[in-house]
């Protein structure tokens, strides 16, 4: 069942019917977070963000298989990217919060946010887990550009992808 906002249809923005959600997409993830501690003070960071260039469709689930090594260990699946608090502005244009979070304690996770959002997972400061595998099941591939250690995108996949009817972009560097 799929259950969304339907002011979804205007912030973030529908997913085309025609887009194809995918199974069973493998997705490597930098699981170590242990920066200097200097450096996660200046950044007031409690963790790294991990994009994955997948997107959840408004009110659809999305099924992710993780790794046993990794449950229990602070890792967060967030849909969404917007954490600010628009609650506390004396007039709001849309609602006031639009991302939702999933502690990563089972095999088996179902994830979903009823405006969508793309899936990113939160990495703790001092996990150093090294790169594990997240099978992801039901999102939509979102248009992104990779330029990192983990992941190259070519020029041929993204102009593949850039076009797609999906409303959230991702551009990812080293940092």
């Amino acid at each position: 069942p799929q259950t969304n906002f339907q002011t979804a249809d205007y912030f973030p923005g529908v997913v085309g019917d025609e887009v194809p959600r995918l199974s069973d997409i493998r997705v490597p993830i930098k699981a170590s977070n242990i920066l200097p501690l200097a450096y996660h003070l200046h950044q007031d960071a409690k963790h790294r963000v991990q994009m994955t260039g997948l997107y959840a469709a408004p009110g659809e689930v999305v099924r992710i298989q993780a790794p046993m090594n990794a449950l229990g260990q602070g890792i967060e699946v967030r849909v969404g990217i917007h954490d600010e608090q628009y609650d506390i502005w004396p007039i709001q244009q849309r609602f006031p919060r639009v991302l939702s979070r999933f502690q990563l304690k089972s095999e088996s996770l179902e994830v979903a946010n009823p405006f969508g959002g793309a899936i990113l997972f939160l990495i703790p400061v001092g996990l150093d887990l090294g790169e594990i595998e997240m099978n992801i099941s039901g999102a939509v591939a979102a248009p992104s550009f990779f330029a990192n250690q983990q992941i190259q995108t070519t020029v041929d996949a993204w102009e593949n992808i850039k076009n797609t009817r999906v409303p959230w972009a991702q551009m990812v560097g080293q940092k």
